[in-house]
């Protein structure tokens, strides 16, 4: 029985596949310690933990209904990382189960600010806060598009100074 090839163009629909759950208004996301992830000391590698929480923001994203590939072939525009704060509290090891906790906790008219947090259980390996922009296709901050606004403020943190409405 012959399988047919798929290759993906501009052409081919996205249908993109998301993992993790929302509780409330955190994404909590599955993350597998294998043996690519760590150094010789069966330790993860530093940056790896960025690898992880990108993954995690991107599914969040993903789990909103928001396509991020077909938004720029569509030249709606993209996310991009515009600073990371991160802090190390203790290493994740080969074959641990972690859980990356994904929270909106600023909304202003082009950016997000994210906290994730890395847990193995209840212990808090990780902290990192994202400011994440939105970008034209052409590179030029702008702002996220009405209908996803509304997706990202309905998990912002409820504080009301949080949501900036300009």
């Amino acid at each position: 029985m012959a399988t047919e090839e798929k290759t993906i163009s501009e052409d081919t629909p996205v249908h993109p596949v998301a993992d993790g759950l929302l509780k409330g208004r955190v994404h909590h996301f599955p993350v597998n310690i294998y043996y690519e992830d760590t150094d010789l000391s069966g330790r993860v590698y530093h940056a790896n933990y960025l690898r992880f929480t990108e993954r995690a923001r991107s599914d969040l994203v993903k789990i909103l209904g928001v396509n991020q590939r077909q938004a720029y072939q569509d030249g709606i525009g993209m996310f991009v990382i515009h600073q990371q704060k991160i802090r190390y509290c203790q290493p994740a090891w080969l074959d641990d189960r972690l859980d990356i906790q994904t929270e909106i906790i600023r909304l202003r008219a082009a950016t997000l600010q994210l906290q994730q947090k890395i847990f193995r259980g209840a212990e808090l390996l990780t902290e990192i806060e994202s400011e994440v922009a939105f970008l034209s296709v052409d590179g030029r901050p702008c702002r996220i598009p009405t209908d996803w606004r509304s997706l990202f403020e309905a998990l912002c943190s409820p504080a009301l100074d949080r949501v900036e409405r300009k």
